[in-house]
Parts: structure tokens; C-alpha cells; sequence
């Protein structure tokens, strides 16, 4: 579903308009929540997001003349708190889209918005613009729900923008429980030098701990831990033994 979507766009003004350049980037970001809200978006500075069939669906709108579509699982990034031990980053749900540790969700669709002079705009072209976007944007969500109808069950992509094991792949995998794929794959990535994306460093200390790391102290504790941070599907235990991981249901 990646790719790059061209929006129609209505017809700009031949005539120069009087906005600075400051009031027109502000103009652009109040038309963008006022729009957005009427199909049910929420702006938190540059990002926009909406929670549909379990998905966490976020817009960046990191330069004018663009703006970009991505999907998540919305479970995922709570997981991804426990297991990086960091539950504080569970709220606001904004962080989902633009946190620090925020998992990097799947690329939808990249929209042209305000390309070129902002001299061009008026206040009602961009309000314009963004109801045209907007209902692309509707659109492609709708198509993207029609072939992953499922949140549970969908897989992102397998690798990040390094090509590196992606940690939302991982999430992903543990919470419809492929444990054994998970403690394999980590170990491949590890083997061949790869890099998770996420490091957390001990205060007042140089030791720095990386997300693959995280993941296999949690899977090969060897304490018993309640198998729900994976799936609240499946209320079990989760142990490691000489033989390999085990679950036993409570």
C-alpha cells in the first residue's frame, strides 16, 4: 500500500494574497485541524492521528508542501512501552506519531499540499486544499482496512529503512505469540551487526542497552511472566526451560 498519491487539487489563485509568511504557515495548521476534525482527526502540532479498527493511523506535516500517511497498530506501542520499560510514554497518544520512542509505523501515502509561494494561497484555497486531501487521505484508509481488516493480525513490514529487523515487525510477532520467529530473528540481527533503532542509556552510566536486547531479556528471563503484554487474546504463561520456551496456560 506504500506509494506516493497525487492529490487534485483545486485551482490557486493567480493573484499574490497579502499573508506573511508566518500567518500563512499558521493559517495552513488551524485550516488542517478544523478539516481534519470534521472527519474525526486530532492535531497535536505537526501530527494528526485517528484510531480506526484497532489501527493508529498519523499524519506528519513536517513541511508545507507535503504531508504523509501512516498506520500502526495501536496495540503496538503500548508493548513496546512494557517491554522497553518505559510505560510513561504511553500517553498523550500523540507520542504514538512523532515520540521518541514511538515504533515507526507503515508507509501509506505521501499528499501534495502547499507546494510552491505560499504568496499564492488565500485562506479559503487552503481550506479547500485540505478538504481535497482530506478525503484522499479517507480513502486510502478505507482501502487499506479492506485488505488488512484485521489489526491483530497484521504484519508491517519486516525490515526498517536500514534493513535492519524492524522492532514493530518484532511487536508485532510477539503479540500473536511467534516467540520462537522473534528469539531467532533477534539473534540473526544481532549476528550480522544489525541495528534495532532504539537504545536506552543507564543514568549516570555509559552501559547503553538496545531494543533487541530488551526483548530477549524479556522472552529468556527465565521468570514466569503473564503472556497478556503479547496478547490479551491468550491469558498464559510464558517460561523458559532448557528445552526452549513453554506456555502453560493459567
Amino acid at each position: 500500500v506504500s506509494g506516493l498519491a497525487k492529490t487534485e487539487q483545486p485551482q490557486i489563485l493567480p493573484n499574490h494574497c497579502d499573508m506573511t509568511s508566518k500567518e500563512f504557515d499558521k493559517c495552513v495548521n488551524t485550516s488542517r485541524k478544523s478539516v481534519g476534525s470534521e472527519y474525526g482527526w486530532k492535531k497535536s502540532g505537526y501530527v494528526s492521528y485517528k484510531i480506526v479498527n484497532g489501527y493508529f493511523f498519523y499524519l506528519l506535516h513536517l513541511v508545507n508542501a507535503s504531508i504523509d500517511l501512516h498506520v500502526k497498530p495501536f496495540y503496538a506501542d503500548d508493548l513496546w512501552c512494557d517491554i522497553f520499560q518505559i510505560p510513561e510514554a504511553k500517553k498523550p497518544i500523540s507520542l504514538r506519531g512523532n515520540g521518541a520512542f514511538a515504533l515507526p509505523g507503515e508507509s501509506i501515502a505521501s499528499y501534495d499540499t502547499f507546494p510552491g509561494n505560499s504568496k499564492t494561497y488565500s485562506e479559503s484555497i487552503i481550506g479547500d486544499i485540505w478538504e481535497s486531501v482530506f478525503n484522499e487521505i479517507e480513502s486510502d484508509i478505507r482501502n487499506f482496512i479492506s485488505k488488512n481488516p484485521s489489526a491483530d493480525l497484521y504484519m508491517p513490514p519486516s525490515t526498517n529503512a536500514r534493513g535492519d529487523i524492524s522492532l514493530s515487525y518484532l511487536v508485532a510477532l510477539l503479540h500473536n505469540n511467534k516467540v520462537s520467529e522473534v528469539i531467532n530473528l533477534v539473534y540473526m540481527a544481532r549476528q550480522e551487526g544489525q541495528c534495532s533503532g532504539m537504545v536506552k542509556v543507564k543514568l549516570f552510566e555509559d552501559e547503553e542497552k538496545d531494543g533487541y536486547s530488551f526483548i530477549l531479556d524479556l522472552l529468556l528471563s527465565g521468570k514466569k511472566r503473564q503472556n497478556h503484554i503479547f496478547s490479551t487474546n491468550i491469558i498464559s504463561y510464558t517460561c523458559f526451560t532448557k528445552k526452549g520456551l513453554s506456555f502453560e496456560a493459567m
